[in-house]
């Protein structure tokens, strides 16, 4: 059997530039990653696959508006 290869928290957190904290969130949430021995680690195909949405939806930093924003 096949080793899976892994990315920890913070180095993919930079390889797709969010915050190492929405990474952790999303392995908790949205089956992300896996946690080993208390740590979240990714796997480098479901990093490779966020990467790609990342890029198709061009996704950067954005600006949210609150609900009660008069514009």
């Amino acid at each position: 059997m096949a080793e899976t290869k892994t990315t920890g928290v913070t180095a993919a957190a930079r390889r797709i530039k969010r915050h190492p904290q929405t990474v952790r969130r999303w392995c908790a949430e949205k089956n992300f990653g896996v946690l080993v021995g208390g740590r979240w680690e990714i796997p480098n195909e479901n990093l490779e696959r966020i990467e790609q949405a990342l890029k198709l939806a061009n996704s950067g930093p954005v600006l949210r508006r609150s609900s009660n924003s008069p514009l």
